[in-house]
């Protein structure tokens, strides 16, 4: 199968940034008249949505376009049934483009700490950007007989400068707090239900996340069990999340708690690990056209 790259200028850009889309297994074309996809290759947020509907392939070819976004662009729809393959995927964002794939946040491969011992039964080290947050950690906090680690930030570590020493001993502190915990907090971080890197970093580090995110869209759903690897709590319940936790660890032992943390970790290795997006990008695609032509 053949793939057509959009230059910057056909984009409305002078140039493209790092970080571009690429499909393992497609022969690249210089000629759209051969063309099976057509591959939008930066950011769509970075593109902007009046590019993305004005690209001169476009129009009769939708299903064939191809596009992806890393970014917090969660009230912008296309309104067309391209591929979208998109980290800030809620359902809100499928009301409107029924064709978005979610796709995860990239993430650091952390199995280097899954032997570590626990020490913690529930962690949380992030940024408190919602109410949700702070009433979670609360609920856990004041649960008796939880051993809990719960430090709260009020800013986003993804935009701290990581040469500082400051920054890494953050990173540092949050590392051995997640390694030692049987359970790792994820409260949405934003109101629209995006999924939280957290997440995925408990599950790269086979730990099992606590998600509280009504109108999340998991990646790979058909293929990643998540009820055996997390433990999802209706936000209603967040002011119980700390007797929740408390009566689910009541019922689980270590060995199954890190036997299902094994399995999480061996999902995010085969289907979210970012090291493999290129090849999972054309999979899916390849997929998708083929279920559109049967």
């Amino acid at each position: 199968m053949k793939a057509y790259y959009y230059t910057p200028q056909e984009c409305g850009m002078s140039e493209f940034p790092s970080g571009l889309l690429q499909l393992s297994g497609f022969e690249s074309t210089n000629n759209p008249d051969d063309a099976d996809v057509f591959v939008v290759p930066p950011i769509m947020m970075f593109v902007g949505r009046d590019n993305l509907l004005s690209l001169p392939y476009l129009k009769g070819n939708e299903t064939q376009h191809v596009m992806f976004n890393v970014a917090d662009w969660i009230d912008i729809g296309l309104g067309i049934p391209a591929i979208m393959f998109r980290c800030d995927t809620t359902q809100h964002l499928l009301e409107i483009d029924p064709t978005v794939v979610a796709w995860p946040w990239p993430v650091a491969d952390l199995g280097d700490w899954m032997d570590r011992s626990f020490e913690y039964d529930v962690v949380f080290q992030g940024w408190v950007s919602t109410p949700l947050t702070d009433v979670v950690c609360d609920s856990v906090v004041n649960t008796k007989g939880l051993n809990s680690y719960i430090k709260r930030h009020n800013f986003f570590y993804g935009y701290q400068d990581e040469s500082k020493p400051e920054t890494q001993e953050l990173r540092r502190t949050f590392l051995e707090t997640l390694a030692a915990s049987r359970l790792s907090l994820v409260p949405r971080s934003i109101p629209e239900g995006v999924v939280r890197y957290r997440f995925y970093e408990a599950m790269s580090m086979g730990r099992i996340p606590v998600h509280f995110c009504d109108r999340c869209v998991l990646p790979f759903m058909d293929r990643i069990d998540y009820d055996v690897c997390s433990i999802h709590i209706p936000e209603s319940e967040s002011a119980r999340a700390g007797e929740i936790v408390a009566e689910w660890l009541a019922k689980h032992d270590d060995d199954e708690i890190r036997e299902r943390g094994a399995y999480g970790r061996k999902m995010w290795k085969k289907w979210l690990n970012s090291n493999r997006w290129n090849e999972l990008f054309s999979l899916v695609v390849k997929e998708k056209l083929n279920n559109d032509n049967p």
